[in-house]
């Protein structure tokens, strides 16, 4: 084990196990993720879609300075925003104060342009702080459904009974928000990620696999930290998501679209693995042994 710090840079996906990661993570030894799990800084400066994260903040922080909720992150997320340096010099605090260990864990970061990336990586860099990218990569079919009901949670939208969930995802493809969309686009990601950082800082698992001893080994192994056993049987802001009420006719047309995915988790796991954990997508893709 080495004594240099380490910065957990968590890049989703959203909706595969992105929160359980984060407090497995905080409580290894010399760990200080510090006041959030996401930071949502890089996303926020960088993607037109995200100003409505930051339209949020800022009403967290009038309702703050209003008197009318005690105070909270919002105000340093939107200095981070306004000022990156304070985001790195934040971080330094922790490590400086004791922490050998830190991070972001912001599944949207999974859509940030490789230039971005970079110049993240690097400032870290200039710190003397080694970035160690994590992307978890679930069932796409399962994360396209939990990530429709976490979307509407987020923006205070009514839950939609199993009927009316069906009857929108049956509206097709291109008729579901493009957030919910464009973070389960593991081949986009995937390309951008191996185009930034060498293997040895690029750290990917499956969802299904990540609540396992070996699993949690294998995470501590890449971030270079001391294992701890995990809580395997606690799940954080689960949904409760099934394809159980969604017709065959309806669950193969959503397939389609997940083909360039799993060609690049394919590449990446190989197709047994595949197989195993995402059998049902597999299958409606033709994905066999050969």
């Amino acid at each position: 084990m080495t004594t240099s710090p380490v910065f957990v840079l968590g890049v989703g996906a959203q909706k595969a196990g992105t929160t359980w990661l984060y407090h497995y993570l905080r409580e290894l030894e010399g760990a200080d993720f510090g006041f959030a799990k996401e930071y949502h800084l890089h996303d926020c400066i960088s993607l037109p879609s995200m100003q409505w994260y930051r339209d949020l903040l800022a009403r967290q922080v009038c309702r703050e300075l209003s008197g009318q909720a005690s105070l909270s992150s919002a105000i340093s997320q939107l200095a981070f925003m306004g000022d990156p340096q304070l985001y790195y010099a934040y971080f330094t605090s922790l490590y400086m104060s004791g922490a050998r260990l830190s991070g972001d864990i912001t599944p949207a970061y999974a859509l940030l342009a490789p230039e971005v990336l970079a110049a993240c990586d690097a400032s870290f860099a200039r710190l003397g702080i080694r970035v160690i990218v994590v992307y978890l990569m679930r069932d796409p079919l399962m994360r396209l459904v939990s990530s429709l009901r976490q979307y509407r949670r987020i923006r205070g939208l009514p839950q939609q009974n199993q009927e009316e969930e069906a009857a929108l995802l049956s509206r097709g493809w291109d008729s579901l928000p493009e957030g919910v969309r464009s973070r389960g686009a593991y081949d986009r990601t995937l390309a951008v990620l191996q185009q930034v950082f060498p293997p040895d800082r690029l750290h990917l698992e499956l969802y299904e696999e990540l609540f396992s001893v070996k699993a949690t080994k294998l995470l501590c192994r890449a971030i270079d930290a001391p294992w701890r056993t995990p809580d395997l049987d606690r799940r954080w802001n689960s949904t409760g998501a099934t394809l159980s009420h969604l017709s065959e006719p309806l669950i193969r047309e959503l397939a389609e679209p997940q083909r360039k995915p799993l060609e690049a988790c394919v590449e990446v796991f190989g197709l047994l693995r595949l197989q195993a954990n995402w059998p049902q997508l597999c299958a409606l893709l033709g994905y066999v042994n050969p």
